[in-house]
């Protein structure tokens, strides 16, 4: 036996010593996952993400309210809870691939966290059907996959999915599905067959041949999850650009979060220049009358809607950000302390009279100019910000971007910020992008409570796509 071939033992411990501070980022940064609990237990012990974040870089955090060493107890906690999590979608009965899932997470390969339990089962399943039949090492094709850690990027387990996929079903006789379910066409086009799933099972035969967890039959299906606040359409092409070409649109409202997503086979966002470019006639106002009333409340990258959102943000950084930065700078700030001290505006027990502070008017940004002065640029940096300026930064960012909604746009503006070089008070700026990232993009459905924003008016006057009221 060779040693790629070995399946070391798995260690949750280590994997969790390993990869912690990888995960809790990685974590923070998946805007789907701020109200999971880890450890996820009947009693409901444990921390959310959001509690997490308040412990460990928050207000809580900045103000030093807990002892860094319960804040590490805490994120020892919360790890293994998460790695808890991620075992379940490992099918080997001694949790031989969790260290590659918790990689494949940490490294982007599953974008979301609900990819680990349907994607990341599903290739798994596959996989090691494979691996233990001695199938993978045999196979000229498959031969690269007989180390597992050589999937380390999105592109190649792509490539590895399909391999896997073709293989399984060439080599095991995989079944395929006869069942269409509960499905209705909506449109028929000369390019195009537009299809509503009504189940799960013609989701899955729909969809079979993507990454689609709408599709997955091997693993946690998650047709119901999107289906309960949304309808799904797939489209399929009647002159495919290549083998499996086909799309899944879905979007949904459930009364706290809003979202959209228009995704090719291998569940990459399809941006709406590259929608217009297949499907021509078929763009934006073809998709807003399948699901006019979520879409309404979705922001469109245009002139005036670019600007409502940079106003939102400059309103976060101004009242939120703001806020936080200056209690920041003034709980350390030793120099601004003894001078409130010699001024007489600290008790005897140490405690700073902030009642007469405001009678008298004193501000710490009067104090400490530099961090004035950086607050500021943050703030303009955004209100400055042009359509055009961030189209050429951001190369994906086309038109749309990668989808509609709130989230992606105050996500862009964030990375851009973050970016940003050059400047003397760039990390002050760089600071703004992360809170805009962390702390707004990851709560979008709080923020468009109150900026339910129309698609362009034009989009009006097209008439709605009518079903066809058939049975696919």
């Amino acid at each position: 036996m060779r040693a790629q071939d070995l399946i070391f033992e798995y260690k949750r411990d280590v994997t969790a010593r390993n990869y912690a501070e990888q995960l809790i980022d990685r974590i923070y940064s998946d805007g789907t996952t701020e109200r999971l609990r880890f450890p996820n237990t009947a009693a409901g012990t444990g921390y959310t993400t959001r509690e997490l974040w308040d412990y460990t870089k928050g207000t809580l955090a900045k103000e030093k309210r807990i002892p860094p060493e319960n804040v590490e107890a805490m994120k020892d906690i919360f790890v293994n809870g998460v790695i808890a999590e991620i075992e379940k979608a490992d099918p080997t009965s001694k949790k031989a691939y969790t260290e590659w899932l918790v990689m494949a997470y940490i490294n982007g390969i599953f974008v979301r966290w609900e990819d680990i339990f349907s994607t990341g089962t599903e290739f798994l399943t596959m996989y090691n059907d494979l691996k233990q039949r001695n199938i993978i090492n045999k196979s000229d094709t498959l031969k690269y996959l007989s180390n597992i850690k050589q999937i380390n990027h999105r592109g190649r387990f792509s490539q590895a999915y399909n391999d896997v996929m073709n293989a399984h079903e060439w080599y095991l006789g995989a079944e395929k599905q006869t069942d269409k379910g509960d499905a209705e066409e909506v449109y028929n086009g000369p390019a195009v067959r537009v299809i509503k799933a009504k189940d799960k099972t013609s989701a899955c035969y729909y969809g079979r041949g993507t990454q689609w967890c709408t599709a997955a039959t091997r693993s946690h299906n998650y047709f119901d999850q999107y289906n309960k606040s949304g309808d799904i359409y797939i489209f399929l092409p009647k002159n495919p650009k290549y083998e499996g070409e086909k799309y899944q649109f879905w979007a949904g409202d459930d009364g706290r979060n809003v979202g959209f997503q228009l995704m090719d086979p291998e569940d990459e966002p399809v941006t709406l220049e590259d929608w217009d470019k297949r499907f021509p006639g078929l763009g934006i106002a073809f998709l807003y009358n399948l699901a006019p009333e979520v879409l309404k409340n979705l922001v469109v990258f245009n002139g005036d809607m670019f600007e409502n959102v940079l106003a939102q943000i400059s309103t976060v950084l101004e009242q939120n950000w703001k806020w936080e930065t200056v209690s920041d700078h003034e709980l350390n700030d030793d120099y601004w302390y003894k001078w409130l001290q010699d001024e007489g505006y600290v008790d005897e027990e140490g405690n700073i009279d902030d009642d007469k502070m405001a009678e008298d008017g004193i501000d710490y940004l009067e104090h400490n100019e530099e961090l004035r002065r950086g607050i500021e640029e943050a703030v303009d940096t955004v209100e400055e910000l042009t359509p055009e300026e961030l189209d050429s930064w951001y190369e994906d960012w086309k038109g749309l971007g990668e989808h509609l909604d709130f989230y992606h746009m105050v996500n862009a503006v964030g990375d851009y910020l973050r970016e940003q070089d050059g400047s003397y008070y760039e990390s002050l700026v760089k600071e703004a992008g992360h809170f805009i990232k962390e702390r707004m993009a990851s709560t979008s459905d709080k923020n468009l409570e109150n900026f339910k924003v129309k698609m362009m008016s034009e989009l009006e006057s097209h008439e709605r796509v009518h079903p066809t009221r058939r049975t696919a």
